[in-house]
């Protein structure tokens, strides 16, 4: 028996885990993530709460390698004079590289001048739940809640609450609302009445209003570029052979909310649904959903891939949110506190790696395994005799590092790319097959 392949096994045993395009960077134990920001590829962050329901908001200045916790129980619990316990923060928003905003129950806002470092409150004039809210800049944005929108003109100082009293038979109750411009108002709305879901928009800061159905059943969450271009993701129920299939689907406007188009459109189950969508530019974007559900696009949004496993699983937790934060990388923020960061020049490495990669089967094993090599090796006659060599001298390794196995009589021919091994007189037990200077792990039954 050998046992001088020891240390190679330790390095090459776990390889099999690099084949995927997620890598856990950091945990906030049992945190429930729901908003995150970009400021450039440096900075950025993500705000959420506790299981127990306290406010966090976690930031990083280093591109994720490290993560700071800036909101505090000073500033979220509010003196019993004022009322007891302490504020919920609802949405997210920033009028500027540096102010940041958080909007809560009760007329609160939590606003910050240094890209959310350190916080301070506002008591605005209003009482209403700040659910859904949106700064154009450092004076004018929208805040509302599910039954009533509020403009603010003075950083947030005082909101005044918009007339929508024309509509009040129509809007069952309100999905999200954004200004894109100065001027510009958008929000969408459920109606029972009219069966629909319906786009509201204003270009005089809600004097007046037009509406309109948005298509399908669009309006869950909306993410703008400038005062054009605005995308959106919902759940969908499209007919396909005379029944309705629910569909997870991607929207874009290229005019303010006038029209929309399709971009994306994928088969999906009520329980797992997008909920979130952003882009660092026109090009780079990012959906995110429930169910471990995660979409990019590096093209403008004309194509999206699909990602669904994670470190050698597959995801069932919620992302609410997910950002890019250059053309090649991105983060996701997991429902049970998690974050992942995706690199896809790290990711086509670990693809150049794959292709050579060598596929055990069936593993776990009871008596035998197949080997099958890579098709570049297998197919190119200039590679043959490197072939032959390769096949001729594989070796089979137990945990404690010790040659089980290094004398191969194969069935196959190595043109065919296979070699089977016959492996049942080997105890039950992890076993690493090295060929070359590749090692795979398989499992004895």
């Amino acid at each position: 028996m050998k046992v001088k392949y020891l240390f190679i096994i330790l390095i090459f045993g776990y390889s099999d885990l690099v084949a995927y395009d997620w890598e856990l960077i950091h945990e906030a134990y049992k945190n429930y993530f729901e908003y995150s920001y970009v400021i450039d590829s440096l900075s950025f962050g993500v705000y959420g709460w506790t299981a127990s329901g306290v406010p966090k908001f976690y930031v990083t200045s280093d591109g994720g390698a490290t993560w700071d916790q800036t909101l505090t129980d000073e500033e979220c619990f509010l003196d019993p004079e004022i009322r007891g316990g302490g504020l919920t923060p609802r949405a997210f928003s920033k009028s500027s590289k540096y102010k940041f905003y958080l909007s809560c129950d009760d007329g609160f806002i939590l606003a910050s001048r240094n890209q959310g470092r350190n916080w301070y409150r506002i008591k605005t004039n209003q009482y209403d739940d700040f659910v859904f809210f949106d700064m154009y800049n450092e004076k004018i944005g929208v805040t509302a809640s599910n039954y009533s929108i509020y403009l603010t003109e003075d950083s947030c100082k005082t909101f005044d609450k918009i007339n929508l009293i024309v509509f009040k038979d129509i809007i069952t109750f309100i999905f999200h609302v954004t200004v894109p411009d100065s001027n510009l108002i958008l929000f969408s709305a459920q109606s029972d009445k009219l069966m629909s879901n319906l786009l509201f928009r204003s270009t005089d800061r809600g004097k007046s209003w037009t509406y309109s159905k948005l298509p399908l059943s669009i309006g869950y969450n909306f993410n703008k570029i400038n005062k054009d271009t605005i995308w959106a993701v919902s759940q969908t129920y499209i007919m396909i052979d005379n029944n309705y299939v629910i569909h997870n689907t991607i929207f874009l406007s290229s005019n303010g909310g006038i029209t929309w188009s399709l971009k994306m459109k994928d088969i999906g189950v009520v329980e797992f649904r997008l909920v979130s969508i952003s882009f660092l530019d026109k090009m780079h974007g990012i959906a995110t959903g429930w169910g471990g559900l995660i979409y990019m696009t590096f093209d403008g949004g004309e194509t999206w891939t699909k990602y669904n496993r994670i470190e050698n699983r597959v995801i069932h937790e919620k992302i609410n949110t997910g950002l890019r934060n250059s053309a090649t990388t991105a983060f996701i923020f997991l429902s049970n506190g998690y974050i992942f960061k995706y690199d896809k020049i790290a990711s086509n490495i670990k693809e150049i790696y794959n292709i050579n990669k060598y596929l055990i089967y069936p593993n776990p094993t009871s008596d035998y395994i197949n080997i099958t090599l890579p098709e570049n090796m297998y197919s190119n006659p200039t590679l043959k005799h490197g072939v032959d060599n390769v096949v001729e001298n594989v070796q089979i390794f137990n945990m404690l590092g010790v040659e089980v196995i290094n004398s191969v009589s194969y069935a196959a021919t190595p043109q065919d790319g296979n070699v089977r091994i016959d492996v049942s007189h080997l105890p039950a037990g992890v076993y690493y097959v090295r060929i070359g200077d590749k090692v795979e792990k398989f499992v004895k039954m």
